[in-house]
């Protein structure tokens, strides 16, 4: 692509510390969080993503700047407490059974929705 694979191995080296921030389960105090969710997508603005509920699913894309989704309008800001995580299609068998959830990708799902 014309560019040095030192700079490709520099941005996925960014991209993968920034998706393990993301989503860790951490907790920014409050002051902080506001200031860099200025700029950068910080766990408690990237969990609204999680959300099991539409539209917060369509939400808060951002792996390391969060002026992409204010740009393109997809930037939430709610209070990270309030998420719950999940899907809003799945039926409560698939609550707590793992092989449910691992076999997912191989079954049929039009035929649960119906």
């Amino acid at each position: 692509m014309g560019i040095p694979v030192s700079h490709y191995f520099l941005f996925m080296f960014i991209t993968i510390f920034f998706t393990y921030f993301t989503h860790a389960n951490i907790r920014i105090p409050a002051t902080l969080n506001r200031f860099f969710s200025i700029i950068f997508v910080t766990p408690d603005l990237h969990k609204i993503h999680h959300h099991f509920k539409q539209p917060w699913t369509d939400r808060n894309y951002g792996n390391i700047f969060s002026i992409w989704d204010r740009a393109f309008g997809t930037l939430v800001q709610e209070d990270a407490n309030k998420v719950v995580y999940g899907l809003d299609n799945l039926g409560a068998d698939y609550k707590d059974n793992a092989l449910k959830l691992l076999a997912m990708p191989w079954v049929d799902q039009t035929q649960k929705q119906s």
